[in-house]
């Protein structure tokens, strides 16, 4: 889609609303590249490592919501597109970024502490990590099913179908 012209005073006005906006945020994304740059490379702390390794992924999906954000400078296209769908994803990813961010640069009162907010992090992870295998079973239960049913006209799963397409997911997800 592209933007109407209307020449009323409150399009323009929403219109300078939205340049401004586009610009300040432009100038906060260049200022925390600029800062992630500079603190990337020292070596620190442990919580210290990891909130500058967070705030590396923030910058990187602020970078890309600028790239996929309709007239930024950062898009580079002869047209506007207007899908807000987009950006939602990378929205979504600066605000647990965020979150993460500011439970894991607070600094620890004891190493303990310290160990088990990582243990936190990292179990959160194994979770998602499951959750996203156990998705990726059930479809390829199902997809192995329906090729069963398909060739022999009867449900029976096939495994060595089931296993082949396994592996392919395991190979794309971890680039053996």
């Amino acid at each position: 889609m592209s933007r109407v012209h209307n020449n009323s005073d409150d399009s323009n006005y929403d219109w300078d609303f939205y340049h401004l906006a586009i610009r300040n945020c432009d100038i906060a994304v260049c200022e925390a590249n600029a800062i992630s740059n500079a603190i990337g490379v020292r070596q620190t702390e442990p919580y210290k490592a990891w909130s500058t390794y967070i705030f590396t992924r923030i910058c990187a999906h602020a970078s890309f919501l600028m790239a996929a954000t309709p007239i930024s400078r950062w898009s580079k296209r002869e047209y506007e597109n207007w899908d807000v769908s987009s950006i939602a994803p990378h929205v979504r990813a600066i605000m647990e970024g965020e979150i993460l961010f500011y439970y894991i640069s607070k600094d620890p009162l004891s190493l303990e502490e310290w160990k088990a907010k990582l243990n936190v992090m990292h179990l959160n992870d194994c979770v998602k990590e499951l959750n996203y295998f156990q998705i990726m079973m059930r479809k390829m239960t199902m997809n192995c099913l329906l090729l069963s049913a398909k060739r022999r006209n009867y449900c029976s799963v096939n495994w060595k179908c089931f296993f082949n397409l396994l592996m392919f997911q395991l190979k794309t997800r971890y680039s053996w």
